[in-house]
């Protein structure tokens, strides 16, 4: 296993041990905020992907970034999405600025799970979560 690979899965062992110690973010930030969140999920032709997303709110607007990592051996790629995001109904939910679409569920402890438009869990992905790893502001 690559070094980076056993990088990711020692952090997201360490945040999944800290059980309630873990930061909630709450997804209401305010102005300046800065929310983060990291995992390793599936995937069908590669080691995994290890996904960073990270939600800002700032002079009104709602941002993120989501960079997933596709992990196979030294062909890695790499992709980099951005968009605005909004929160409701215990969903969060990204609009790629290229008119993507994705969901995720809102879990305990500040956790994230993809899930399918109407917050039905996908097939397969029940123990596929990102973890929150930062939280700051900018007050």
């Amino acid at each position: 296993m690559s070094r980076p690979i056993v990088q990711a899965c020692l952090l997201a062992l360490c945040i999944a041990s800290c059980g309630d110690q873990a930061p909630r973010p709450a997804v209401t930030a305010a102005a300046g905020d800065r929310i983060a969140w990291q995992g390793i999920v599936a995937c069908a032709d590669c080691d995994g992907i290890q996904v960073d997303l990270v939600l800002e709110q700032a002079n009104g607007k709602r941002r993120y970034a989501l960079t997933e990592n596709y992990i196979a051996g030294s062909n890695s790629e790499r992709f980099v999405e951005h968009g605005d995001w909004e929160r409701s109904a215990g969903l969060l939910r990204l609009h790629g600025d290229t008119a993507s679409v994705r969901v995720y569920a809102l879990l305990p402890g500040g956790r994230l799970q993809a899930c399918g438009s109407h917050g039905e869990p996908l097939p397969n992905a029940t123990d596929e979560t990102l973890f929150p790893v930062a939280v700051s502001s900018g007050n």
